[in-house]
């Protein structure tokens, strides 16, 4: 069975959509959004929530 090139970007499209929306609900969970100071992150690089 041979997988045309057709479904194989749709299947691509579809992944790197869920992908992203993943990220996005991701960052709304933790609060990321900017601030009067610029981006706020949420997390420091260490790990540990800023909040």
């Amino acid at each position: 069975m041979t997988v045309r090139r057709f479904h194989a970007e749709i299947g691509t499209a579809i992944t790197t959509g869920a992908l992203g929306v993943a990220a996005i609900i991701g960052a709304a969970e933790l609060g990321t959004g900017w601030s009067d100071h610029g981006p706020n992150l949420a997390i420091s690089p260490s790990g540990w929530r800023s909040c």
